[in-house]
């Protein structure tokens, strides 16, 4: 895999200006502004720390945090993977508590919240009142496991968030694809960093109902790095963007560079949107009928139709320009015909059992679920149950791993025989298999059979 280059290898690239809010007047977004206050957004990342500019930013629930490495719901970044406090400076980008001056003729043109009057906040975030819900599924966000990540957004969809945002990218896969999807289909707003793989768009940015975020400069340029091509939905600050960060066990502040910053500026846009129209179920009031689209193709539409295009910008390569909020709020909502997207009334929420089932030739439920029963080492009745909560990581290992689906099979069918040696023989090959092939989530996946 070639990876996204983490926003931390780039930091001195490029020039950060002394004004720290100098990328909220990219975009455009008034000094008055609602703040994405009432609105959740799922952020897929590597975990929460503690910093002035992370006060107030988590939701208050700490039993809906997650971290997909141990399954618990302690989010906390141990800062000692590849990239340590990258959840943090991008958590910083979306939610930090500050707010903003008119632009300063001296000092960083942040200021504190009306909360703490006498605190100069150095980071504002695009959407300083909306409530962030973290997943730690990461401690690298360019060496990652689809599973996951897939896992990380359905904890998102369980949750019901309303936006999700996620600044990491690698492979193609089918089931995170899946996920990205039934996301959208529930009325999520995706948004993800195109990464910098020029001119490649990295996943699950790259897939057509995740919102593709590359990244502009702070003279109006696409930046460099950035991925390119027509994947790409729109960009937003990413080079030399001020964030929160932690070097040598020190809280500071610093210019990171990256689509890592991108994605979060979108996703706070999206929140500044929803809580301007009164959340997303009044917006969905807009849109009745059984052809109505998903509010992330409404808010694509949007977003694409008022970006602001800078001079000679490249509007084939590297999207439509760069996200003006100030037009998007103030822009009429679409008719639904005028909105290009797909037909969701065909759209295939098949439960993960029936994938499942279907990839395995539809064998006889009886069958199949004393096969599984076996394997997740539980009862018949509760294999439905484990298939909701760990479906998408089985249908992703299957598609890595075709070993896995064979030996499924094999079990199965000696399952309909009687020959409860050979199902065992089978269940431990499938198993094998999935040692062999996705040693970096042995821990995860083996403790599914447990």
């Amino acid at each position: 895999m070639l990876p996204a280059l983490p926003f931390t290898a780039l930091s001195n690239i490029q020039f950060a200006p002394a004004d720290h809010a100098w990328n909220l007047r990219a975009i455009n977004l008034s000094i008055q502004n609602n703040g994405g206050a009432g609105i959740t957004v799922g952020h897929i990342d590597t975990g929460t720390r503690q910093h002035p500019e992370s006060e107030g930013v988590y939701v208050s629930a700490t039993t809906r945090h997650f971290s997909v490495i141990d399954g618990s719901n302690i989010a906390t970044d141990p800062l000692d993977g590849t990239n340590p406090a990258h959840g943090l400076a991008t958590a910083s980008v979306l939610a930090s508590r500050g707010g903003f001056t008119a632009p300063p003729v001296s000092g960083i043109g942040t200021t504190a919240p009306a909360s703490t009057p006498g605190i100069n906040h150095e980071v504002t975030g695009v959407a300083s009142q909306c409530a962030i819900l973290p997943v730690r599924a990461v401690s690298s966000v360019v060496n990652i496991s689809n599973i996951d990540v897939a896992e990380g957004i359905w904890h998102c969809i369980t949750q019901n968030v309303d936006v999700i945002t996620l600044s990491i990218g690698g492979y193609l896969n089918m089931w995170l694809e899946r996920v990205v999807s039934f996301a959208v289909f529930r009325d999520i707003i995706v948004a993800a960093a195109a990464g910098q793989i020029w001119p490649f768009v990295v996943a699950p940015a790259c897939y057509p109902d995740c919102i593709a975020a590359t990244a502009s400069d702070s003279d109006d340029r696409h930046w460099l790095w950035a991925s390119s091509g027509p994947q790409i939905d729109i960009a937003a600050p990413g080079a030399g963007v001020y964030c929160a960060d932690v070097r040598n066990n020190n809280n500071v502040v610093n210019p990171g560079s990256g689509t890592s910053f991108s994605a979060p500026t979108i996703a706070g846009a999206a929140a500044l949107w929803l809580a301007a129209h009164g959340g997303r179920q009044t917006l969905l009031n807009n849109y009745p009928g059984q052809l109505k689209p998903k509010l992330a193709e409404v808010f694509r539409h949007l977003i694409r139709t008022t970006a602001r295009v800078p001079g000679g910008w490249n509007t084939t390569d590297h999207g439509p320009g760069i996200i003006d909020v100030g037009a998007l709020l103030a822009a009429a909502l679409p008719a639904a015909n005028a909105i290009a997207g797909r037909n969701w009334s065909q759209y295939d929420d098949t439960s993960e059992f029936q994938i499942l089932r279907e990839n395995l030739g539809n064998p006889n439920d009886i069958y199949l679920l004393a096969v599984l029963a076996r394997w997740f080492n539980t009862t018949v009745n509760d294999v439905k149950d484990r298939l909701e909560e760990f479906g998408t990581e089985i249908l992703t290992i299957a598609a890595d791993v075709p070993a896995v689906m064979d030996n499924l099979k094999d079990a199965v069918q000696q399952q309909a025989q009687n020959a409860q040696q050979a199902v065992d023989e089978a269940l431990n090959e499938a198993s094998d298999a999935i040692v062999d092939a996705v040693s970096d989530v042995v821990a995860t996946v083996m403790g599914w059979f447990s």
